[in-house]
């Protein structure tokens, strides 16, 4: 099982030793709007955020020196000005992180000992999310996406749009025109490409196209190599058999997205491409949630929340699944390994969905958010152990 590319950025926020430690979610509106509203929002959350704050034994000046840098958020253009439906905002004494979310949390002000990263889950959740790589004439984009949204992986800069001399030749009337006449293979890769009609000066431009070709996969596969999740590839059908003729990431899917998609918004390429790999990802699901049945009883799987707690302390847990909009009033001590559960939130109680789940990435578990109709036994939380 493999961690998805946000869990090192979550897990190095989760190791922040200060306290208290302030965590900050917020929607932005669209363009237009937010540049209005969010700022807006963001000040009343600043608000809430003092009164938090003198609650706790942080002096004054270090309350001031803590929420100075986010102070200046509401007047920082830049912040406001990039498209993205939500923000999360992390602070402590030694740390202060700015995240531009891909889906819209509900406002939300939490000061206390640890981060609190439950809104993130989703983010994190195993087996729910995929790659999108868009590749056009003008253009190179890598996506991952999950039901929640998406966000753009950067590239080498060299490759953020193809070289002139393609781009040119793409634009002749003559264009280059080719075909495979071999099966997709399970690797989603093609026999070999036929040009028809070429010179030796075409055959010079077909030689630099496939030489970049190769770079995109190169930097594709070297992003992705820890990676397990399905890529569907978006291009017009000539550029997926090139693409698909050199490609060497063993999870591209056999069915891609057909058609020039440079005007194509990402949010409307992942609810495109999502029908693609929906059952891939329920597969994968149904097998893991499959794994915890045979380990139940065994010792090495359990929905017991006390069992569950104990492991996440001590680094036991492989994966834990998470019933969605799941809360667990209480106290969790990580020395003792305990848990005290609350039917209703009492003083000083923390969310243990939020503190188990972190317990669990801190020690490099896995996280699955499920809906409740598909957690493997009735309950919040279920976990499989290592060991």
């Amino acid at each position: 099982m493999q961690q998805n590319r946000y869990y090192q950025e979550i897990k190095t926020v989760l190791s922040s030793e200060d306290t208290p430690c302030l965590s900050l979610y917020l929607p932005t509106p669209s363009k237009g709007q937010g540049y209005y509203l969010g700022p807006r929002l963001l000040k009343r959350l600043l608000h809430e955020a003092r009164a938090r704050l003198a609650q706790t034994q942080l002096s004054v000046a270090g309350q001031r020196s803590l929420l100075a840098p986010i102070e200046a958020l509401p007047t920082e253009a830049s912040l406001w000005n990039t498209v993205s439906p939500g923000l999360a905002v992390f602070r402590s004494a030694t740390l202060y992180r700015i995240y531009h979310l891909s889906y819209a949390p509900r406002p939300q002000v939490v000061v206390g000992a640890h981060f609190f990263i439950k809104p993130l889950l989703p983010l994190l959740s195993h087996n729910e999310h995929f790659y999108l790589l868009v590749l056009s004439r003008k253009q190179v984009r890598l996506l991952v996406c999950h039901p929640f949204g998406q966000q753009e992986i950067p590239l080498p800069e060299s490759l953020a749009s193809p070289p002139g001399s393609w781009r040119e030749r793409w634009s002749r009337v003559h264009a280059l025109q080719y075909h495979s006449g071999s099966p997709v293979t399970h690797h989603g890769r093609r026999g070999a490409v036929m040009y028809h009609g070429q010179g030796a000066g075409e055959q010079e431009e077909q030689a630099d196209e496939l030489r970049y070709i190769r770079q995109i996969d190169h930097a594709v596969h070297a992003l992705l190599r820890s990676q397990q999740a399905p890529l569907v590839l978006a291009a017009v059908s000539s550029l997926q058999a090139l693409y698909r003729h050199v490609n060497t990431y063993p999870f591209l899917l056999k069915e891609g997205l057909e058609g020039n998609f440079d005007e194509v918004s990402a949010t409307l390429l992942r609810q495109r491409a999502w029908p693609l790999v929906v059952s891939s990802l329920r597969q994968a699901q149904q097998e893991t949630l499959a794994r915890f049945r045979e380990r139940e009883g065994t010792g090495q799987a359990s929905a017991d929340l006390d069992e569950i707690a104990r492991a996440a302390c001590s680094g036991r847990i492989q994966l834990l699944f998470i019933a969605e909009e799941a809360t667990i009033w209480g106290r969790l001590d990580s020395v003792t390994q305990t848990i005290d559960v609350h039917a209703e939130a009492q003083p000083g109680d923390e969310d243990l969905v939020d503190q188990l789940a972190a317990q669990t990435i801190l020690h490099d578990g896995l996280v699955s958010v499920v809906a409740t109709e598909h957690m493997p036994t009735p309950g919040p939380l279920a976990a499989i152990f290592r060991y």
